[in-house]
This record gives structure tokens, C-alpha cells and sequence, in this order.
């Protein structure tokens, strides 16, 4: 019976607590202890309070107007807080604690939406899908309390914020601006009058920004040209930036205001010359350039030189000086100023746009290659040698008491071989020696085989080799370069001694002709698209 009592007593108290925490009250603390508002705030809303040793002092809070125990702890947290004092709730219990320690005493983790009273310590986790978390920590630092950290975890792109919770909304709602796709979907523009690519440097010129203005890389704009069907490729870094893009193509994209269909082409790479004798040859194959000259030495190379003797006859000459070009194409006429290096086009407008197609995919930069060679002039009395020696051992084999393979060669040059260069390496001779000792090495249908010894030589006792140049040549792709290391010498090609008649003294005279001397090397390089290089090379 006792017990029964005391449990109905309990009911009855928890009875009370609930029917004063659904009531409203008025404050009215001035300078009184923190201590004694804390237990009145107990009493008032039935939460377990914890005051931290550390708090001291009086306080003042005064509301006027009846306030439900929420909007009492609300004004009490805000009042502490001017203090730094902060209010902590976990687990039900609010620890009155100083505000530098808050961050420490286990306030609520929040993943979605911010929760919480706005004076309340809460700890949010922000999932970044654009921005870096670094970058946009360096930005909210200034709007944290000194004393709340905000932390950057660049693995997963995670932003973690510790403040009070109006705040950490406010932070919310700036990240929720800034963290959005940066305009990189590609919008298309199609033109119906203009030319793609001259409208796509126009507009790139236009909305360039100065590279010293904060935000020009951000801000940049990328516009292609697609000849094919004459439209822009834009991607902008915002909507507002693509949609400019957008409304001035569609002013620009106008018929032509002056009657006519002349028009000029101003090209950045081509030859002009040559280009309009290539757009006048689709049509016109004989008027073409000259027959092509059969290569007289080539070689498949990415890097290497070439080995061998070329026969003693010329590639084809030196391109003449550029002639003027004039014909007609499919209805167009076209002239090339090699002044200016321009196309001069007569043609309708669909005939026009074709030819600018064409146009745009032949004025491309040129591929360069840098050619280093050496001429070297050596006697035939010198001995000469050019080989490779080789050892492989396959070391133990099991079950066999220890027997290992072995395989290779053993030439003698000059008491030299690779035995003993493997054994006194400082023994091998003059001239070129490369040498691989030891470690492993993967032949097709063999395997791995280890202790491998390779000795290659070159050149052995060339001591009378004469270097006779280093020409070195840069040259475009699939064009032909020259050089000529020499001198102009006179050659005597005939003489006359007429007899002497009468008395009178004939004197005899000679023939003499001057012709270059010296060393010629002609070099036409073909690129392929894998960036592999064929040489055509001539040299005497």
C-alpha cells in the first residue's frame, strides 16, 4: 500500500510539471545571480539544468509580455549569450557551460536541415556536390564565431560547421547558393546568314576578359565553330553568360545589308596561293601543281636516323615564287593575293558557305620537326665493326642437382669479348659500347630469363673519322628543306691553242664554269596522324 502511494504521488507531481510547463509567464530578473534564474527556468519548463562551476556573475532578463517555456529558454540563451555563455542540450539535459567550451559538450548532430532554437550550440554536416569544401571553409570562416570551428574535409567534399543554430541556417542557405553546377552543358546556336567560325572569333574577342581582372578565368566563355552545320558551340560558366551569348549571335546573324557576293577570307595558317590551286583543283585536275617526284631514300622512324647511301638525283625543286591564282569552282570564282594572304571569293551565298567549310579545315597549323644529323666522313683503311653479343643464364633448374641453362655468344674482337667486358668492363675498347648486366628480361615463347648480358659496339677504332657537319633543319610537315654547306668553286671545262700564222701570236683562252661544292641534304618529313614520322631524305 505504501508503495502504491508513493507512485501516485509521483504521477500527481509529473501532472503538475506539465500543466506549468504549458503555461506562460512573464520575466523579470535584474542582476540576479545566474545560478537562481537557472533553477527558476528549471522549475518553469521541467528540463534538467546543469550550471558548469565556472559560471558566475548576475544577470538581467526582463520580458514583458507572457512567453511559453520555449520562448523562455529562448530569451534566457540569448541573455547568456551576451555573456559567452551558452546553453548545450543533449540527452534532454542543458548544461550552462562557458561559450569557448560549448562546441566540446556533445550539442546535436545535424545532416539534413538545420534544427534547433537559434541560440542553441548545434553541429550541421554539409555535402558539397560542386564546390570544394576547402574553398568554401576559406569563405565562411568570417561568418563563425572565432571560438566555432569549421572544418573542410576534402575526401569525401564535406563541410562540417559548429555554431548557434540561427547562424549555421544562415550558413545553409549561403552554401545552397554557391554550391551549383557551373555552366558546362554546351548550348548549340545555329546561324542562318553569318559563317560559324567568323562569328565564333568575333563573339570570343568580345566577351573576352582582361586576364589582371579578379574572376576572368571563371568567368570565361568558350565558343567552336561547327562548319558543318554552321551553329556555335557555347559553354558558359552561367545561364546569364550563355544566354548573352545566345541574343547576340541572334543580332549579329543578319543578312548582309550591302548588295553582293563578294566576299574575303583572311587565313591564319595556309599559303593562300597554294590553298586556291588546291580548291581549283577538285574541280579542275589539270591545273594542278606538277607531277610528284618518286621519293628517292624514306625510312619509318619516330626518332631515329637513318642508315644507307641515296642515289645520286634530286627530290624536287624549291617551290617557285607564288604566281597570281585565278579560276572558277562550281560557280564561284576565286583569287588569291599572296600580299595579304587572303581568298577572294565571287559566289552565291550556299556555294559561299560550302567553300568555308572546306576552307576552315585546310587553314590549319602545320606540324613541326626538328631534324638533327650528322655527316661523317671516315676512311676505308680504318677498321671498322658494328655487332652485338649477348649472354642469358636461366639459373637453377629444379631437380636437376643444381643445373642451370646458359646460352649466348662469345665472339673475340681484338682479344675482346663479353666475357671479359662482363668481367673488367673498363677493358672494352674505343667507340660506342652499350651493355645491359644481370636482371630479367621477357622473350616471346620463352619466358622471363634472368642474367641477361648484351654488349653493343660501334665504331671500334674510328680514329681517323672526319665529322665533315651538323647541319640541323626545321621544316613544316610534307615540306621539303635544304641546306648547303659549301663553297663556289671554277672548274675548267675546255681550252684553246690555235697555231700562230703570219707571224702573229695567237693567245690561247680556256672555259671555266663555277659550280657550288660542298654537302646538300634535302629533307621532306610526312607526319601521320599517330605522330609517326616518314623522312624522305637526299644527301650528297
Amino acid at each position: 500500500m505504501h508503495m502504491k502511494r508513493t507512485w501516485l504521488a509521483t504521477l500527481v507531481l509529473c501532472a503538475a510539471f506539465a500543466a506549468q510547463a504549458q503555461s506562460r509567464l512573464t520575466l523579470n530578473f535584474v542582476n540576479t545571480e545566474i545560478e537562481a534564474v537557472v533553477r527558476a527556468m528549471a522549475d518553469f519548463t521541467g528540463r534538467t539544468f546543469i550550471v558548469d562551476p565556472r559560471v558566475k556573475g548576475t544577470i538581467t532578463l526582463n520580458v514583458e509580455q507572457p512567453v511559453s517555456a520555449e520562448q523562455a529558454l529562448a530569451a534566457l540563451s540569448t541573455a547568456l549569450r551576451l555573456q559567452n555563455i551558452a546553453l548545450v542540450d543533449s540527452g534532454g539535459v542543458i548544461r550552462v557551460v562557458p561559450e569557448a567550451d560549448a562546441r566540446m559538450q556533445g550539442g546535436p548532430v545535424q545532416l539534413g536541415p538545420t534544427a534547433g532554437r537559434g541560440d542553441e550550440i548545434v553541429t550541421q554536416v554539409f555535402k558539397l556536390e560542386y564546390e570544394s569544401a576547402v574553398s568554401i571553409a576559406q569563405l565562411l570562416r568570417p561568418l563563425v564565431a572565432t571560438n566555432n570551428p569549421i572544418n573542410a574535409y576534402a575526401g569525401n567534399n564535406t563541410l562540417v560547421v559548429t555554431d548557434y543554430a540561427e547562424n549555421v541556417r544562415r550558413i545553409a542557405r549561403i552554401i545552397a547558393a554557391i554550391d551549383t553546377p557551373a555552366g558546362s552543358e554546351v548550348d548549340v546556336v545555329r546561324l542562318e546568314y553569318g559563317i560559324a567560325s567568323d562569328m565564333a572569333t568575333l563573339l570570343a574577342r568580345l566577351l573576352e576578359t582582361p586576364a589582371g581582372q579578379p574572376g576572368a578565368e571563371a568567368g570565361r566563355v568558350s565558343i567552336l565553330a561547327e562548319p558543318v552545320t554552321n551553329s556555335l558551340l557555347v559553354r558558359a560558366p552561367t545561364r546569364a553568360r550563355a544566354n548573352l551569348v545566345r541574343v547576340l549571335a541572334a543580332k549579329l546573324d543578319q543578312p548582309s545589308a550591302t548588295p553582293g557576293n563578294i566576299y574575303v577570307v583572311y587565313l591564319k595558317n595556309a599559303n593562300a596561293t597554294t590553298l586556291a590551286r588546291t580548291l581549283l583543283g577538285v574541280a579542275a585536275p589539270d591545273q594542278a601543281g606538277g607531277q610528284p617526284t618518286q621519293p628517292v631514300f624514306q625510312t619509318q622512324s619516330t626518332g631515329s636516323r637513318p642508315v644507307g647511301t641515296a642515289p645520286a638525283r634530286p627530290l624536287t625543286g624549291a617551290p617557285a615564287a607564288p604566281t597570281p591564282v585565278t579560276g572558277q569552282l562550281a560557280g564561284a570564282q576565286i583569287q588569291a593575293d599572296s600580299a595579304t594572304n587572303t581568298l577572294i571569293i565571287i559566289a552565291p551565298d550556299a556555294v559561299y558557305r560550302n567553300l568555308r567549310a572546306v576552307i576552315d579545315k585546310l587553314d590549319m597549323r602545320r606540324a613541326q620537326v626538328f631534324i638533327e644529323s650528322l655527316i661523317i666522313e671516315v676512311t676505308s683503311d680504318q677498321a671498322a665493326e658494328f655487332g652485338i653479343q649477348w649472354q642469358a643464364g636461366l639459373g637453377r633448374l629444379q631437380g636437376s642437382g643444381g643445373a642451370g641453362g646458359i646460352a649466348g655468344t662469345n665472339f673475340g674482337t681484338g682479344g675482346q669479348n663479353i666475357l671479359n667486358v662482363a668481367q673488367n668492363p673498363a677493358s672494352v675498347g674505343q667507340g660506342l659500347a652499350i651493355g645491359v648486366a644481370r636482371g630479367q628480361i621477357t622473350l616471346p615463347g620463352v619466358g622471363v630469363v634472368s642474367n641477361l648480358q648484351l654488349l653493343a659496339r660501334a665504331l671500334e677504332s674510328m680514329s681517323k673519322a672526319n665529322i665533315l657537319s651538323t647541319p640541323n633543319i626545321l621544316t613544316l610537315d610534307n615540306e621539303e628543306a635544304r641546306i648547303v654547306v659549301g663553297q663556289n668553286v671554277p672548274f675548267i671545262t675546255g681550252q684553246f691553242v690555235g697555231p700562230a700564222s703570219g707571224g702573229a701570236t695567237v693567245n690561247p683562252f680556256q672555259t671555266i664554269e663555277r659550280r657550288d661544292v660542298g654537302l646538300t641534304l634535302r629533307v621532306r618529313p610526312q607526319i601521320s596522324e599517330s605522330g609517326t614520322i616518314k623522312l624522305v631524305i637526299y644527301q650528297e
